[in-house]
């Protein structure tokens, strides 16, 4: 269900038809044919190795793990958020 509800989301809808549209001035049907079914071929890989992983992940977490992916993923965004905020006011006080 995830794969349809991914391939109808409105983002992935407009992207494939701007792709299209650039595509059809540049290359013939014939390529545009076989870039389309190597990018939907990758997509469906790469969403099965997400649920493949995710059931080889899901056996190995126990709330001790997710606590400390919560820490870690916390502090990076907090890094991240700092680095940011000093970036903005540096070019701000720049100026």
């Amino acid at each position: 269900s995830g794969f349809i509800v991914n391939t109808l989301n409105p983002g992935v809808i407009s992207f494939w038809v701007i792709m299209a549209a650039s595509l059809s001035s540049v290359y013939s049907f014939n390529h545009q044919v076989i870039i389309f079914a190597t990018c939907l071929g990758i997509n469906v890989l790469a969403d099965t190795a997400k649920v493949l992983g995710a059931g080889f992940i899901g056996k190995k977490l126990s709330d001790g793990n997710i606590q400390l992916i919560n820490r870690i993923s916390g502090w990076l965004y907090l890094v991240f958020g700092i680095s940011i905020l000093s970036g903005i006011i540096y070019t701000l006080l720049k100026d």
